[in-house]
């Protein structure tokens, strides 16, 4: 009987999923607040850095535009960090409390914030390292055939990283649920799809799915704005602001159902 309700609620996570995405609107706050942060430090970027000028002109790139450009991306980076632990910790408190409370998710993400930043940068280092000492091999053991290189170098790539993306897929829920550190909570994660292989590649092709129907439906939307942002500029606006908000729902959905997931193993 044990088992039978367990497989039931596991088919009813990707119900139960949307479901929470819809009661509990509180969930896309960080996402709206990390969207309205980037356009208005873009906008700052984009006015003192000469970057449209040079959108216009063609002119090469200068060492302004490319301090600017990176100040840009860790500043988004480290601010966006923190929403990003609020985010997950008003998540688990959704899925595992069935309620949401901000100032909950605000002091999480005070704590854990050192903790996400390092997972996140672990992440990447995982994923670039290998595929960085990959590139050089290639090229120095095929130098004379270099589309050979390249391509195996893709192959390799897209496999390693859809390898590391179930691999890491449970990362931030046992950070959440667990407030381990970042070594701990990356070596749990691989010891726990390990042991739960089948049901983590289930668990990310829905993801992959669910993304790639997501991506379908924002394509045919940006090409209705530039059908209509000429003739029709207001409409352009609110299929601007639908695209947004159907790449918000996504992400928040999606970390949901992974949170959700994770605690029906």
């Amino acid at each position: 009987m044990a088992k039978k309700k367990r497989r039931k609620s596991r088919s009813n996570s990707f119900h139960d999923s949307w479901n929470i995405v819809k009661t509990y609107k509180q969930l896309f706050i960080p996402n709206i607040i990390m969207f309205a942060f980037q356009l208005f430090l873009f906008v700052i970027f984009a006015r003192f850095s000469g970057f449209w000028s040079w959108l216009v002109t063609g002119q090469p790139l200068t060492l302004k535009i490319i301090w600017w450009a990176i100040s840009y991306v860790l500043i988004v980076m480290l601010v966006d960090n923190y929403f990003l632990t609020a985010k997950y910790g008003m998540i688990s408190h959704a899925v595992k409390n069935g309620k949401v409370d901000l100032n909950v998710a605000w002091k999480f993400a005070r704590t854990y914030y050192w903790t996400t930043l390092q997972i996140h940068v672990a992440s990447w280092l995982i994923v670039i390292v290998p595929l960085s000492l990959l590139a050089a091999l290639l090229f120095v053991v095929l130098p004379q055939h270099p589309i050979v290189a390249l391509n195996l170098f893709v192959a390799i790539a897209i496999t390693y990283m859809v390898y590391t993306g179930i691999r890491l897929l449970y990362v931030y829920p046992i950070m959440t649920f667990h407030t381990k550190g970042a070594y701990k909570t990356i070596t749990e994660d691989f010891h726990f799809v390990k042991t739960h292989m089948h049901s983590t590649i289930i668990t990310w092709l829905i993801v992959v799915g669910v993304g790639f129907l997501a991506s379908i439906v924002q394509h045919n939307l940006d090409l209705a704005v530039e059908i209509m942002q000429g003739p029709l500029l207001f409409i352009g606006i609110i299929g601007t602001a639908i695209i947004v908000l159907v790449e918000m729902a996504v992400s928040v959905w999606e970390h949901v159902f992974i949170f959700m997931r994770y605690l029906q193993k």
